[in-house]
């Protein structure tokens, strides 16, 4: 498929004036029109075919699906894992580039998604027809028993998300614990975050995940560094990519 071009550009920080990365916006030339789109705001960003991927990936150089999707493929080869015995919800799915990679790069190809926005499940299948088994839309904080008694009766036996944690404009850590609950006893969960940031909700999350560790509840098979993105002032973020296996006490 063929990507629009769009005329995009970034603002200029000056020594006094730092942008935030939760904070981060550009301008986009919308039918003759200069628009300001954050860029963590979704329902907006999605709305448009491939915006979303061109500013983050071609612009910003994101390389996270790919990274962490070699991690995970170097992981499963060495410990023999059949992929295609996973049966995965991806949490924070968006326009599902992540599902894309773990499709091409790991082999999981029964993957689920589940997203906050309706408008993010419309431009995975509009930018990514068929690469999802089913597309949930849905608060992880608060699932109708309906939905909740569904996705616990798929038995999903591999967790996993990209880029969707901090600065209080993705999933809050009720929803990485719901997401946890999820997961059959043996699946693997696969996380990423932010370390070392001061923000409030890294330090949660960080703090939420060595307690899984700790408390082993979480046996944790590989965590490594991964270039995440340049930020707009052109300075390299890393994630940490955290792989384990949700372990049973029955």
């Amino acid at each position: 498929m063929i990507k629009p071009k769009y005329e995009i550009t970034f603002p200029q920080e000056t020594g006094d004036r730092k942008i935030s990365q939760g904070q981060e916006y550009f301008l986009v030339d919308i039918d003759g029109l200069e628009t300001r789109i954050g860029l963590h705001d979704y329902k907006t960003i999605y709305r448009y075919p491939w915006l979303y991927d061109i500013v983050l990936y071609d612009f910003l150089g994101c390389k996270t699906p790919s990274g962490m999707c070699d991690i995970i493929h170097d992981l499963f080869t060495d410990l023999n894992v059949d992929r295609q015995r996973l049966h995965m919800l991806e949490i924070g799915a968006g326009s599902g580039i992540f599902a894309e990679n773990l499709r091409d790069r790991v082999g999981i190809t029964d993957i689920s998604g589940l997203d906050l926005y309706e408008i993010a499940k419309v431009a995975a299948e509009r930018d990514r027809p068929n690469l999802y088994r089913k597309y949930y839309v849905a608060d992880l904080t608060d699932l109708s028993p309906d939905l909740s008694d569904e996705l616990a009766r798929q038995q999903f036996n591999c967790v996993g998300l990209a880029s969707a944690t901090g600065w209080g404009n993705h999933i809050p850590l009720d929803g990485f614990e719901q997401a946890f609950n999820l997961l059959a006893p043996d699946g693997w969960f696969i996380f990423h975050v932010k370390p070392n940031d001061p923000d409030p909700e890294c330090v949660a999350l960080n703090q939420w995940i060595y307690d899984k560790i700790r408390s082993k509840q979480l046996d944790l098979k590989t965590k490594q560094s991964c270039f995440h993105r340049y930020s707009m002032d052109e300075k390299a973020i890393y994630y940490d990519v955290l792989v384990g296996v949700k372990q049973s006490f029955e």
